[in-house]
């Protein structure tokens, strides 16, 4: 998101249900440059979803 408000689905990252693996790594290789937002989607298996803390980055830096 450019605005931290409106998202853009950039990947779908499977994985195996009940296994503690709570690493996740993406490129995003979008055209916008500056201060960006990211948010993760999970999903359960049975549909269900809850959203993580929104973070930004700007100029390679992350912040929370």
């Amino acid at each position: 998101s450019s605005d931290g408000a409106i998202f853009t689905k950039i990947a779908i990252i499977n994985t195996i249900p009940g296994n503690g693996n709570n690493n996740y790594s993406i490129n995003d290789n979008g055209v916008y440059s500056g201060k960006l937002y990211y948010r993760l989607k999970m999903v359960d298996l049975d549909d269900r979803f809850t959203y993580r803390q929104v973070i930004w980055i700007n100029s390679g830096k992350l912040k929370a």
